[in-house]
């Protein structure tokens, strides 16, 4: 490769106005994807994403990282809420443990799932993998290591899960 895809980590503002007008200066400046945080409550993420979809000259990628606040009920309703407004994934939406509730999550809504920045080992993921419990595994490299995160990546590979590198 020549390249690396990139996406800008949140959006700098008091307000949702300053943040989509942010995120539409960036645009305008040549970035093309965007991870927005649920800083706040789902409504208000949701409308940030709305301005930046209506006030964008071109449609960025854009990705949602829940930071482990979502119980599955609000998990399910927050993921098609996004997956109607073509948002790429959501990370982290549950308590880093929950399997079971990731699976559900990941059969049930149109919107990948982004696990994994928490867990350390191949070993920890596997009940993930197992499950079908995510469709993007985001090992930290600051936690895993390189090794690890490659050994990470062999068994993404072997479920056919995408590997996105976290960096903390």
């Amino acid at each position: 490769r020549t390249a690396v895809p990139y996406y800008v980590s949140g959006l700098a503002g008091a307000t949702r106005e300053d943040r989509v007008e942010y995120a539409v200066r960036l645009i305008e400046q040549g970035a093309t994807a965007f991870k927005l945080f649920l800083d706040a409550s789902m409504p208000e993420c949701l409308s940030v994403i709305d301005g930046i979809l209506r006030s964008a000259p071109s449609a960025p990628a854009l990705y949602v990282d829940a930071l482990w606040r979502l119980q599955v009920p609000e998990g399910l309703r927050f993921a098609q809420e996004l997956a109607a407004r073509g948002v790429e994934w959501l990370e982290a939406p549950l308590a880093p443990e929950d399997v079971a509730g990731h699976a559900q999550l990941a059969r049930s809504t149109g919107i990948a799932i982004a696990i994994g920045e928490s867990d350390r080992t191949r070993f920890e993921l596997l009940p993930f993998f197992e499950q079908r419990a995510l469709h993007i595994v985001q090992p930290d490299l600051g936690r895993t290591g390189i090794t690890e995160a490659q050994r990470i990546a062999s068994v993404a590979g072997a479920y056919h899960v995408s590997v996105a590198p976290d960096v903390s």
